[in-house]
């Protein structure tokens, strides 16, 4: 009976941690994103990239809030760096793009 229990409880785990909402993070200008963000500030002024997209499904929630250039050039937006697939970003504004997402 306690290896069942102990069965199920890391199953139940597993399904749990698989499910978490993407972590709060504080970003810069420019980083590459490799895993789930929920933006926490606006990302303004940005000369280059607002922000790289560095791996598959991705989810970028902007929670609000705005990614924006410098109004000098192709800054602000979220470039894709590579062959990258299932990228979805939501909730918030992106200005100050040239081709980027």
């Amino acid at each position: 009976m306690r290896k069942i229990s102990l069965t199920f409880f890391a199953t139940v785990l597993l399904m749990t941690m698989s499910s978490l909402p993407a972590v709060a993070t504080t970003v810069q200008c420019g980083d590459i994103i490799t895993s789930d963000l929920v933006l926490m500030q606006d990302l303004s002024g940005c000369a280059g990239d607002g922000l790289q997209i560095g791996s598959d499904g991705i989810v970028i929630d902007l929670n609000g809030f705005t990614i924006s250039g410098d109004g000098q050039g192709v800054g602000g937006g979220i470039r894709i760096e590579g062959d990258f697939d299932d990228i979805e970003v939501r909730n918030g504004t992106i200005t100050g793009r040239d081709d980027h997402i």
